[in-house]
């Protein structure tokens, strides 16, 4: 809870999430209108063993998207089918697998929803954060 804090009062920035897994690069990841989801996530990621994050709280934020892949757009989403032809060749190319999305289960048969489907937000760069508050409960 102190890193909070100081993040919500300005004397520290969020830290920047560089991990190998990190899918829309490297950034500060948020879910968008979603802070139960985000909860969640924290407390799990505080039950995994060796887990720097002591103490699971959630933080709000006011973001300039700015120049940003929107993909409940219908054209950001063409982009997305290019660049996902042109990644499956490189990985062949390459006698790489291609990566594959890991979800849950469908929420019901035939259903497009997920249980822990969400939009997630990567910020690259931490000036597009125009200010941190703690969401309601």
């Amino acid at each position: 809870m102190r890193v909070a804090r100081k993040v919500l009062s300005g004397k520290h920035n969020f830290k920047l999430s560089e991990n190998a897994w990190d899918w829309l690069g490297h950034g500060v990841y948020f879910w968008e209108d979603s802070p139960l989801r985000a909860n969640r996530w924290a407390q799990d990621e505080h039950n995994r063993d060796r887990s720097q994050i002591k103490h699971p709280v959630v933080a709000g934020a006011v973001i300039n998207l700015g120049n940003c892949l929107n993909l409940a757009d219908a054209e950001a989403l063409k982009q997305i089918e290019t660049a996902h032809k042109v990644y499956v060749e490189i990985c062949a190319e390459n006698g790489d697998p291609v990566a594959q999305n890991r979800g849950t289960e469908p929420l019901y048969e035939g259903a497009g929803f997920r249980e822990l489907d969400h939009i997630q937000i990567c910020v690259r760069s931490p000036k597009q954060i125009i200010g941190c508050f703690w969401p309601r409960p």
